[in-house]
């Protein structure tokens, strides 16, 4: 189970088939700059707390109809035009988060993959996620090999 739900991190984090190992890179690149964003403190540890708080004010931002949820384009409006690949990343992610597949990510959908994340790079047991427990859980060749039923379990 531990192992599932520390791929789903994978999952949501970085793209199901990265088809260079440039792209590959960019995807883990990508997904280590959005911990760091979460990482006010800069000790490279994230609780689903910190991603809570720091999440809420930029989905708050990003809400721009005041509906209190998300849409794809309130998602990605802040990144610069030509960030092709970035955008593409950011709404692999947004997809992750939307649990119900219904286009529009809820504050409520936000902070359960916030907890998907947290529980599923925490290989200690501790509640919290390191970065290098991230980075594994994003990387590992384990992650890799459960793509397949965290398509089937993504929506649960």
């Amino acid at each position: 189970m531990n192992k599932m739900i520390r791929s789903l991190a994978l999952l949501a984090l970085v793209s199901l088939a990265a088809p260079t190992p440039a792209q590959a890179d960019a995807d883990r690149d990508s997904a280590l700059m959005w911990f760091d964003g979460f990482d006010r403190d800069h000790d490279q540890i994230l609780t689903v707390d910190d991603i809570v708080r720091g999440g809420g004010k930029s989905f708050r931002r990003g809400d721009m109809d005041g509906d209190g949820a998300l849409n794809a384009l309130e998602y990605v409006h802040s990144l610069p035009e030509g960030e092709t690949e970035e955008r593409e990343r950011w709404l692999r992610r947004f997809n992750a988060m939307d649990g119900n597949a219904d286009a529009i990510v809820t504050v409520e959908e936000f902070e359960a993959f916030a907890t998907r994340v947290v529980r599923g790079a925490d290989t200690d047991g501790d509640g919290t996620m390191t970065r290098d427990e991230f980075k594994l859980a994003i990387t590992g060749d384990e992650a890799q090999s459960s793509l397949g039923i965290l398509k089937q379990n993504n929506n649960q």
